[in-house]
């Protein structure tokens, strides 16, 4: 593998209110912390763009994502002929699509779903062979890791004896990582902890790194350097 983006955001689109709600549109990933130009260093041409899902079954927002990345790669001259987006609609061969990318990207969402799914899919035996870039954004990210932390999201979670807070993952580096660090002192409820209060006392058993919005961690031939404010 050429490289590997451990990502929280790109801030590949903003959105826009309108009478039906919001409207996502695409727009540069963020380069505030030269993200774009890392990338284009070791990926300056996209033929194939290939999103794995988080969730597999969950096809209109993995498309709507797929779509936006693709438009907001679109906008930074990458000339990108094919997309592929591997879910449970997929119809041919994962390991050629992936393999035949030169940028492979495993989106967000939910940690444990999406941990259960690249296993289905056996990508950990894939990504072996594979030559190209990976970006991995907050939950893809995550599920990089030999070890993998599945934060506890929500009060039930935190709360339950039972909820896997430690999985495996694909075995690509050993950096367990944390995204959305910048948001982790914001509780969604009120009255309930926040990510941060839910994840302190963990991070002793299992260090993790945090990642804000628009910062990242690039790997490359072993060695990983981290952009923009970064917590461990």
């Amino acid at each position: 593998m050429k490289a590997i983006f451990l990502t929280s955001n790109l801030g590949c689109y903003k959105k826009i209110s309108n009478d039906n709600g919001s409207t996502k549109i695409a727009i540069k990933c963020n380069n505030s912390n030269k993200f774009m130009d890392k990338l284009k260093d070791v990926c300056p041409i996209i033929e194939t763009l290939t999103i794995v899902a988080s969730d597999p079954d969950n096809f209109n927002k993995t498309k709507e994502y797929a779509n936006i990345l693709m438009q907001s790669l679109t906008l930074d001259n990458y000339d990108i002929k094919k997309l592929n987006i591997i879910d449970h609609k997929f119809s041919g061969n994962i390991e050629k699509a992936i393999l035949s990318s030169q940028l492979v990207v495993l989106s967000g969402g939910s940690v444990p779903k999406q941990n259960k799914y690249f296993q289905d899919i056996n990508l950990a035996f894939i990504l072996k062979k594979y030559e190209g870039v990976l970006i991995g954004q907050s939950a893809g990210s995550m599920n990089c890791s030999t070890t993998v932390y599945t934060q506890p999201e929500t009060i039930d979670e935190f709360n339950d004896s039972n909820y896997e807070r430690i999985i495996t993952g694909l075995g690509l580096t050993d950096i367990t990582i944390m995204p959305h660090m910048n948001k982790a002192d914001t509780a969604e409820l009120p009255n309930q902890p926040t990510i941060m209060q839910m994840c302190f006392a963990d991070s002793y058993n299992i260090p993790h790194y945090g990642i804000c919005d628009y910062g990242f961690i690039e790997i490359i031939n072993n060695k990983a350097t981290a952009y923009g404010k970064t917590l461990y």
